[in-house]
């Protein structure tokens, strides 16, 4: 990528993250990156072509490829692992936009929900990428299961999805309250909760 395309996408990342996709319009983002108009459009010829190219770049990074390193661990060291992951990332997406947490992790949502509307794939991409998480749980549940760090009577998959879907749960929960700064410590406790029910220790 460009150095002016890569100022482009995340100028308007930033944005877009900080308020919303219908709150900024394409003359916003000309106006932040401080490029030319036929500089910009060099690039872009729509603000949807800008924001398809800011969820292909920020919103659609998937967690699967930096959570499959510690797949080799425990069921414990992999749920922390992923709440890390998720509070790296949260972080990373506050220093480039300068947003609060608040703001950062609701409009996260809301660009989600924007791009499956306005996107051609992306609910499909979505759906492979959840598909991916619940495999890679469902991997080290069943080796927690084989090695005697938990017992349950629930299959590989139900708790896989007992987990996984806290994360989009208490998402949406906390967002649709303005919460967001509390969906994770909300996470640590339920997945706290979750393992202490099914450990051996």
């Amino acid at each position: 990528m460009s150095d002016s395309k890569d100022l482009i996408v995340k100028t308007a990342f930033n944005l877009f993250i900080s308020k919303s996709y219908n709150e900024v319009t394409m003359q916003d983002i000309v106006k932040a990156t401080g490029l030319s108009k036929g500089g910009f459009y060099h690039y872009f010829s729509s603000k949807e072509k800008v924001f398809e190219e800011v969820v292909n770049v920020f919103i659609q990074r998937t967690k699967v490829e930096e959570l499959a390193a510690f797949s080799e661990g425990t069921l414990k060291e992999f749920y922390s692992a992923y709440i890390d992951v998720l509070e790296k990332r949260i972080m990373k997406y506050r220093e480039e936009s300068g947003a609060s947490k608040e703001v950062l992790k609701a409009n996260h949502y809301a660009l989600v929900f924007d791009a499956i509307k306005l996107l051609d794939g992306f609910k499909e991409r979505q759906t492979q990428i959840h598909e991916e998480e619940l495999e890679l749980w469902k991997t080290v549940i069943a080796k927690a299961k084989a090695s005697g760090e938990i017992a349950t009577p629930l299959t590989d998959e139900q708790m896989a999805k007992l987990f996984l879907f806290q994360n989009y749960g208490i998402g949406v929960y906390y967002f649709s309250r303005s919460q967001a700064d509390e969906a994770l410590e909300q996470m640590k406790e339920q997945f706290q909760a979750i393992y202490k029910s099914i450990s051996k220790d």
